[in-house]
């Protein structure tokens, strides 16, 4: 005896990203809406209407816009994770290939050969003398 499991209602990913942005330009809409009915009380009621109207176009757009602005960032930033391997699991992981060494001996200054604080040769910039005035 099978028994027939029910699908599973996984919400598409797109279509909640659609319902998400028409749910901003609402809002901006009616935002505008009333900023602009606020703004078109000086005219009157036919101020009113149009301050509304106006207000509501202008807050959705301006909701659009930042909403795709948003999202551009965001792919933005997913390609670039991509690419330094933040979401590849590869970050930090050296890709570059270096020259093999020639002689197979390290810099004078990694070997302790040079420039450590015992050193007592002078800069060019010559020594630092005492402050003027001072003893």
């Amino acid at each position: 005896m099978e028994t027939e499991q029910e699908p599973v209602n996984t919400p598409d990913p797109e279509a909640e990203a659609a319902k998400d942005r028409h749910l901003k330009e609402a809002g901006g809409a009616v935002v505008g809406a009333i900023g602009g009915a606020g703004l078109g009380v000086l005219a009157g009621p036919p101020g009113i209407a149009a301050g509304a109207v106006i207000g509501a176009v202008v807050g959705t757009l301006t909701s659009w816009a930042m909403d795709s602005g948003s999202t551009a960032a965001a792919v933005a930033d997913d390609e670039l994770d991509k690419e330094i391997g933040v979401d590849g699991g590869s970050l930090g992981v050296a890709t570059l290939q270096h020259p093999p060494a020639q002689r197979g001996t390290l810099s004078a200054a990694a070997a302790g050969a040079g420039g450590a604080a015992g050193d007592d040769t002078v800069s060019a910039g010559g020594p630092i003398g005492a402050p003027p005035g001072g003893d």
